[in-house]
């Protein structure tokens, strides 16, 4: 810098163009040491840029990471001036050249700026590459700011242009090199590599740093010139290179010892954060007052508070903790306190902490007094640990042996004689008796219909009585216990929700277990438990639950096998059929009292002898050899087989015989044998088969009425024109006797005269013309009689099978015409029939029958009273009516009557009072079978004796629906 010319500041960014003489413009020259030292010097500010940065990383909030964000930036920031100011010193042009103090330390400003924003961009967790790209261009942008401030600080006598390609170039390398050393830091910091990443990553930034710098520089013309005179104030000692180079070196060096040390130190907190951060225990440290000074993420997490937020906060008010009773602490009482103030540690297995959220937490803690070295107290630490799972546990263990108890409880009472009802009883109040189960202390048994689909309520307890009417029977699927039987699954509710089906005004909230009770795969009933609202669903209580359930399955398949049992053998004694039990060999072990009753043989007198022994066997021997042979292939026999009894009657018997086989080895243990008397039901079907020979006549005789019909048709047409023809006849036979009297009067031929009046006395014309008319009235008659009875017969024997609408008015007149001989010389018939009566629903060939009978009945009661009827007749009155919904027919005679025991039997079938071979004792039987049976109606008689009888007749104006048909059977 050897011309001596004016010197002046080339203020602002000036580039070159065409016009530009670049032939007058000068070179310099670079001293390679100072170079060297600038690279070095950028390279240095780097590396403690880095180490700043992960101590800004490690702060993660609070003073400290500001203070160490602006030592990181002032670090960088002078760091890159630094090297930007040496490499201008080592830079020599052919004049003199000296630079501005203001704008020379302006230039920091920009550099320290963006060296703050890059290091707060780089001590977060993760940077995307957006964001990385991001903070380069920040970083390019402060260093071309910088270094071009610092160049617009030179004062020469000369004028400074840029190549606008060289200056768009230093922006570029800037941007890339700071891109590519934030890559290399974060890439190699990602593999744990983290002092080879800080130092690729610094010597790649100081790089970026100077290559900017001479890049720039290349891009700098400079053009000698006349300018101002330089100021006094001016730096111009070259000298200033190497204190400026020595002070960075001190300066960089303190910021990197100060970051290596709290580094170290930093390290060492770290390791003891990580072991307690690591401790499964709950780690606090507290103040002489009971403050919390830290507290370890383990004891955060058991207690459900943010470690920060326990700082500060007294630990009694924290946990809140409580005796093993339940019963709450007093600040001054509690033990993590008392240690305190007695220096001495507590010690508690059996207490409870609270959760942030109410949730209680048994634990196990130590409060341990902390010592200064004078022995005053300084503070405590207080460690604890979760005693969720050990109090689990031995909570199952306890459910286990609970379990176990209540289960050796309920076989016990099993293997006693103890009806089920009780035994539900016991089981209901056991189950109760668990801890989760006894807060409500509420619940109820169900015990199951399959073939209903439905549930029983057999016992319950503190259940509201609403309750206990609504849920006495359930369906399956109807509510929860319901739907836990029709799914076959347990089925908890927490609350009161949309499955609650049946409930009742006022009822309190709660929840539910609803456990299916099931032997087999098929569900025997369900056990319900009311819980507290908001109870959760626990697999322990489940496993209580089930194995609960299991065990009365199979005490309830007992039970209620042993009841069907006594129900079998109950049925077996009741038995209207006789019932025999034989060994193997054929000897009698058992026989009902329906058949000693029906044999008249003692018990003593069958037990232990042989059926053929007390002449019950039929000695047919080709009956025998198949019964054997049934017995052994098929394992049943049946036949019949006629016996005579100790009173001396024989009886047909049906016998069916079955064999009884071990179910393991397939041989056979024992007989059963079931003995029906038959006799009444053979003769039943003799009289069947003689009824439906009546019908089959009864059929013929319509046939017959059909065919007699036609001719007596033809008969009456013929006799009417024979009348007809009579009459006009007899006007003939009139003018012939005018005539005649004519003749006489003209004196005409008196022998022909007396001729035709001979004629007409043999003809006797007077006796014809008054016997002829009445005879043809009467043969009229009679024929009108043969069409009545036979148009009578047709209608009584209407084949119909199927119910037809029925004139009942016409039906019973017909049915008298059919019946007229058994009553006509006995009785006098009276009919006095509803003409508005509707037609109704019938079976017309059984409903005349059964008038048929009736009258036939009211007939032979009158002809016990009257005899003959020689000397008086009695009465019979048929009357129908429309009574309601019903067909009302009422049939009454002037008979003896009946008392009242006979008029209780006289529906049941062979009951009769006439003389043996006069009546069967169906008629009536038959009656009511087809009235109330067949009809849905109903029959009744009044009847006393001496006062005759009426029997009342109804009958539905609609058929009963099939339903109703049943409902009324039964």
């Amino acid at each position: 810098m050897n011309l001596a010319l004016p010197t002046h500041a080339p203020h602002g960014l000036r580039f070159t163009d065409a016009a530009t003489d670049l032939g007058a413009a000068v070179a310099g020259s670079y001293d390679p040491v100072l170079v060297v030292v600038s690279f070095v010097i950028a390279i240095v500010a780097a590396y403690a840029t880095l180490l700043t940065t992960t101590r800004v990383a490690a702060a993660v909030h609070g003073v400290a990471r500001i203070i160490w964000l602006s030592a990181g930036a002032f670090t960088m920031g002078s760091g890159i001036w630094a090297m930007h100011f040496i490499g201008m010193l080592a830079f020599t042009l052919p004049f003199t050249v000296t630079y501005g103090w203001g704008t020379t330390l302006l230039s920091l400003v920009p550099a320290i700026v963006a060296s703050a924003v890059v290091i707060h961009m780089m001590s977060t967790p993760r940077m995307g590459t957006f964001r990385l790209h991001i903070a380069a261009l920040i970083m390019a942008s402060g260093i071309g700011a910088m270094h071009y401030t610092g160049m617009a600080a030179m004062m020469m006598n000369a004028d400074m242009l840029y190549d606008p390609a060289l200056f768009a170039t230093s922006i570029v390398v800037a941007f890339a090199l700071a891109a590519l050393a934030l890559t290399v830091k974060q890439r190699l910091g990602e593999r744990r590599l983290s002092g080879i990443a800080q130092l690729v990553s610094a010597v790649v930034m100081g790089c970026a740093v100077a290559c900017m710098h001479y890049t720039a520089m290349a891009a700098t013309v400079y053009i000698p010139g006349v300018g101002a005179a330089v100021p006094a104030s001016a730096l111009s000692n070259p000298s200033l290179a190497i204190g400026t180079a020595l002070l960075s070196a001190i300066l960089l060096g303190a910021v990197m010892i100060t970051t290596v040390v709290d580094q170290r130190f930093g390290d060492i907190r770290d390791r003891l954060h990580l072991i307690l951060n690591s401790a499964g225990e709950g780690i606090c440290g507290l103040d002489t007052e009971g403050r919390a000074t830290f507290a370890n993420p383990a004891a955060a997490r058991m207690m459900g508070w943010d470690a920060a937020a326990l700082i500060g906060r007294p630990i009694h008010d924290v946990l809140r903790v409580t005796r093993a009773d339940g019963t709450a602490y007093a600040p001054d009482d509690c033990p993590t306190s008392t240690s305190l103030h007695d220096g001495k540690t507590q010690h508690s297995n059996a207490e409870t902490f609270t959760r942030q959220d109410g949730t209680p937490v048994p634990v196990e803690y130590i409060s341990t007094p902390m010592h200064a070295r004078d022995g005053h107290i300084v503070g405590a630490v207080l460690t604890f640990r979760d005693r969720t799972e050990q109090r689990a546990l031995e909570q199952d263990v306890a459910q286990k042996q609970h379990t176990g108890q209540i289960i050796q409880h309920l076989l016990s009472l099993a293997l006693n004689d103890t009806p089920l009802a009780t035994l539900l009883d016991h089981a209901l109040h056991a189950i109760l008796s668990a801890p989760f189960a006894a807060i409500e202390k509420k619940g109820g048994i169900f015990l199951a219909d399959a073939k209903d689909q439905t549930l029983h309520l057999a016992a319950h307890t503190n259940l509201a009585d609403p309750i206990r009417s609504q849920c006495k029977t359930i369906r399956f699927g109807q509510c929860l216990c319901g739907r836990a039987a029709e799914s076959n699954q347990l089925i908890h509710a927490s609350c009161v929700d949309e499955r609650h089906e049946i409930g009742f005004d006022g009822m309190a909230e709660h929840g539910h277990y609803n456990v299916p009770i099931t032997f087999r795969g098929e569900v025997r009933g369900v056990i319900v438990l009311y819980l507290p609202h908001g109870h959760e669903r626990s697999d322990d209580e489940v496993q209580f639950l089930t194995a609960v359930a299991d065990t009365l399955a199979g005490i309830i398949e007992r039970k209620t096998t042993e009841a069907r049992l006594r129900r079998m053998a109950k049925a077996v004694e009741s038995a209207a059929e006789s019932i025999l039990i034989l060994d193997a060999a054929g000897v009698i072990e058992y026989a009902n009292p329906a058949f000693l009753n029906y044999s008249a043989f003692a018990s003593e007198e069958v037990l232990g002898r042989r059926p053929r022994d007390i002449a019950l066997q039929n000695p047919d021997p080709e009956s025998t050899a198949a019964m054997r042979a049934a017995l052994l292939s098929d394992g049943t026999w049946s036949g019949i087989l006629h016996i005579e009894r100790r009173d001396g009657r024989v009886h047909d018997e049906e016998h069916t015989v079955s064999s009884v086989r071990d179910p393991e080895s397939g041989r056979i243990t024992n007989y059963v044998a079931l003995i029906r008397d038959v006799t009444e039901r053979i003769q039943m079907e003799q009289q069947l088969r003689q009824a439906q020979k009546l019908e089959s006549m009864g059929r013929l005789a319509a046939g017959i009425a059909h065919e007699i019909n036609t001719p007596t048709q033809y008969v009456s047409d013929n006799t009417v024109f024979l009348q007809r023809a009579f009459t006009g006849l007899m006007d003939a036979v009139a003018a012939g006797n005018e005539l005649l009297t004519a003749a006489r009067a003209s004196n005409t031929d008196h022998g022909a005269i007396e001729h035709a009046e001979v004629a007409f006395k043999k003809a006797k014309l007077d006796f014809l013309q008054k016997q002829v008319p009445p005879a043809f009235e009467q043969s009229l008659e009679g024929l009108e009689q043969v069409s009545r009875i036979v148009s009578a017969m047709k209608e009584f024997s209407h084949p119909a099978q199927d119910k037809t609408d029925l004139d009942l008015n016409r039906a019973i007149q017909s049915t008298i015409t059919v019946a007229r001989s058994e009553w006509k010389y006995v009785a006098e018939m009276h009919t006095e029939f509803d003409e508005s009566l509707p037609l109704v629903p019938c079976l017309p060939g059984e409903f005349n029958q059964v008038i048929l009978n009736i009258i036939v009945n009211a007939a032979h009661a009158i002809s016990d009273v009257v005899g003959d009827g020689a000397d008086g007749r009695g009465q019979i009155m048929v009357t129908t009516r429309h009574a309601d919904d019903c067909a009302e027919i009422r049939i009454g005679d002037s008979g003896a009557g009946m008392s009242a025991d006979v008029r209780a039997h006289i529906f049941d079938a062979f009951f009769t009072t006439k003389e043996v071979g006069k009546g069967t004792g169906q008629g009536l039987a038959i009656a009511y079978n087809v009235i109330v049976e067949k009809h849905g109606g109903t029959i009744d008689v009044e009847s006393a004796p001496g006062e005759g009888t009426t029997f009342i007749i109804r009958l539905p104006l609609q058929a009963p629906t099939e339903a109703e048909h049943t409902k009324e059977a039964a």
